[in-house]
C-alpha cells in the first residue's frame, strides 16, 4: 500500500511537472509572438499610405505577414507562402470583426502558432499583422519532457515495489520466525508427551486385564479413558504442526504401493485382533508426497475401520493411477 501510494504520488508530481512546463513553453512563445505583432503594428501606422510595407526581417524564430484593410498582403519580410499558412476565412474574419485571434495550424505535419492582429487608429482600420511561429523545437521538448518524466515514474515504480518487497520482507521475518518456533515447540511437545501416554495407556490395559476389584477397575477404566482422549490429543497437535507443507527440497517422489504395504504390515496384528478380511490391490504408482504423509493417511484410514465397523468387516485396499 505504501509503495502503490508512493508511486501515485511521484506520478502526479510528474504531471504537475510536466502540464507546468508546458505552459511556461507556451506563454513563451505567445508572448514573443506578441511582442513581434506589436512592433510590426506600428510599420502600418507610419506606412498607411504605402501599398507595401517595408518591415524588418530580424525577428528570430517569429515571421509575419502585413495586410491592408481590404485584405491584400503587404508586407512579407521572410518572403513564405502567405496564401498556404495564413487562412483566408480567419483573417477576412479578424479583419470584418476587428479583434484579434489566435490559431494553431498544421502545415506538412509541422504545427505552427498564428496570432492575427487588426491595428485600428481613430476608429480606422489600417490593416491586420498576421504573427507566427512554428511550434516543432516546442513539441520536440515536451516529448523530451514527458518521455524523461515517463521514465521517471516507471522507475520510481520498479524503486518503489522493490523497497516494499524488501522492507516487508523483513518485517514479517520475524514473524515467520516466531511461527517456526511454535510450531517446533507443539511438535516437540506433542513428542514428548507420547511416550508417557502410552506408558499409561499399557499399564492401565494391563491392570485391567487382572480383573481388579470394582472400585480400583473404575478409577483404571477412568484412567484409560482419559489416557486415550489424550493421545487422541497428542495426534492431533502433531497432524496441526504438520499442517504446514513441506519445504520443496524435502518433497520427495514415492511408490504408493510399497508404502501402503508397509503400513498393512504394520497394522495387521490390529486387523486380525478385529477380525479384518483385507484384501488388497495394489499396484506401483509414482506420487510427489513423502512416505511419512502416506503412512499417516493409511493409517487414519484402517483405524477407523478398526474402530467404527463390526468385526468381520471385508476391507478392500488398493492403489492405482
Amino acid at each position: 500500500i505504501y509503495a502503490s501510494a508512493g508511486v501515485l504520488l511521484f506520478a502526479l508530481l510528474a504531471a504537475v511537472i510536466f502540464f507546468t512546463v508546458v505552459a511556461l513553453m507556451d506563454r513563451e512563445i505567445e508572448a514573443d509572438i506578441v511582442e513581434v505583432v506589436e512592433a510590426s503594428s506600428e510599420l502600418l501606422a507610419v506606412n498607411r499610405g504605402l501599398e507595401e510595407i517595408r518591415a524588418p526581417v530580424a525577428f528570430g524564430p517569429v515571421f509575419i505577414f502585413a495586410y491592408n484593410s481590404s485584405g491584400t498582403l503587404v508586407g512579407n519580410p521572410r518572403g513564405l507562402d502567405a496564401a498556404e499558412m495564413v487562412p483566408r476565412m480567419t483573417l477576412l474574419a479578424a479583419i470584418n470583426s476587428g479583434t484579434e485571434r489566435r490559431i494553431t495550424r498544421t502545415i506538412d505535419g509541422e504545427r505552427f502558432r498564428l496570432h492575427f492582429h487588426p491595428h485600428v487608429v481613430e476608429g480606422e482600420l489600417l490593416g491586420t499583422i498576421v504573427g507566427g511561429r512554428s511550434l516543432a523545437r516546442r513539441d520536440a521538448e515536451v516529448r523530451m519532457v514527458g518521455w524523461t518524466l515517463g521514465a521517471g515514474v516507471a522507475a520510481w515504480a520498479l524503486l518503489g515495489t522493490a523497497l516494499a518487497w524488501i522492507v516487508a520482507g523483513r518485517a514479517l521475518r520475524p514473524v515467520r520466525e516466531a511461527y517456526l518456533r511454535q510450531e517446533a515447540f507443539v511438535a516437540g511437545a506433542a513428542h514428548e508427551l507420547r511416550s508417557p501416554i502410552a506408558v499409561i495407556r499399557a499399564a492401565s490395559g494391563v491392570a485391567l486385564r487382572q480383573s481388579p476389584p470394582p472400585a480400583v477397575g473404575e478409577l483404571l477404566e477412568e484412567i484409560d479413558t482419559v489416557a486415550h482422549e489424550a493421545s487422541d490429543l497428542v495426534d492431533t497437535l502433531l497432524d496441526l504442526a504438520r499442517l504446514s507443507p513441506p519445504a520443496r527440497e524435502e518433497m520427495i517422489t514415492s511408490d504408493l504401493a510399497v508404502v501402503v504395504g508397509r503400513e498393512l504390515s504394520r497394522l495387521r496384528p490390529l486387523l486380525d485382533e478385529h477380525e479384518v478380511r483385507l484384501v488388497d490391490h495394489l499396484e506401483s504408482v509414482a506420487v510427489f508426497a513423502t512416505p511419512a504423509a502416506i503412512g499417516r493417511v493409511t493409517r487414519a484410514l484402517l483405524e477407523n475401520v478398526i474402530a467404527h465397523t463390526p468385526r468381520g468387516t471385508a476391507v478392500v485396499v488398493r492403489t492405482r493411477e
